[in-house]
């Protein structure tokens, strides 16, 4: 599959899909679910009303973002073993859907938490023990980032080829 035009419509679908993903699903469904009403969305934002939720229930939707992509990068890895070899288009969108959310929840959680910005800063927030968290989450997701980016190159190599001469 050398296509540049399926590989780069393969890599909008995927980088569309994945902050959609992370704020419709995570963040927008995850709130209504839990009582509070989300006020604008959009790809890049989801703003949603917070006052009336308890302060557990509004870590749960600032967590969502994250655990979406999570979700959604460990179900794409998860079914590209089921995809033949004879549909090389769809196992690329699979394993560059699973690199890119997991990689994106990945560094969320690394960088987030520890430099007190985003959906991760605010979770922080208020926690007892928040240098514990800040360290805890910033490990999981140097741990998530260094799986994926293994399972993405163990994955690759059905489309390097067998030998090495072809490979970069």
């Amino acid at each position: 599959m050398t296509d540049p035009l399926t590989i780069a419509a393969a890599a909008v679908v995927t980088y569309l899909a994945a902050t959609i993903f992370h704020e419709v699903i995570g963040h927008g469904v995850v709130c209504m679910l839990l009582g509070g009403r989300v006020l604008s969305i959009s790809s890049v934002f989801c703003e949603w009303e917070y006052r009336s939720l308890s302060r557990n229930r509004q870590r749960a939707v600032e967590a969502g973002g994250t655990l979406a992509n999570l979700a959604a990068g460990l179900a794409c890895t998860c079914a590209l073993p089921f995809i033949p070899l004879t549909f090389p288009a769809c196992r690329y969108l699979l394993w560059l859907s699973a690199e890119v959310n997991l990689l994106q929840a990945g560094g969320y959680l690394m960088f987030s938490p520890l430099f007190g910005f985003g959906d991760w800063g605010s979770f922080v927030r208020g926690l007892k023990s928040p240098m514990a968290w800040k360290v805890g989450l910033t490990a999981a997701g140097l741990f998530l980032s260094i799986g994926a980016l293994n399972s993405g190159i163990f994955q690759i190599e059905v489309f390097c080829g067998a030998e090495s001469s072809l490979r970069p």
